[in-house]
């Protein structure tokens, strides 16, 4: 039997309404984004909403948000 246990990130839906509203408004001033100024925004936000929980923004954050939010890059 495996002991290892999997460390499980509390979603915030603030935060995920807050990030696409940001990305909605970048994308109407034809602001280009790239993946890295997502995951940085994503941090600010994170620590300006004072959530008390570990902020995995990375890669694979970033394709599973992306994912979820029909959200293409070209």
């Amino acid at each position: 039997m495996n002991n290892r246990k999997r460390v499980c990130y509390v979603k915030s839906d603030d935060h995920n309404k807050v990030m696409i509203e940001w990305v909605r408004q970048r994308h109407s001033e034809g602001m280009p984004l790239t993946g890295s100024m997502l995951m940085a925004q994503a941090k600010i936000f994170h620590e300006e909403m004072n959530l008390n929980t570990e902020s995995p923004y990375s890669t694979g954050w970033l394709t599973k948000f992306k994912n979820r939010h029909g959200i293409r890059q070209d």
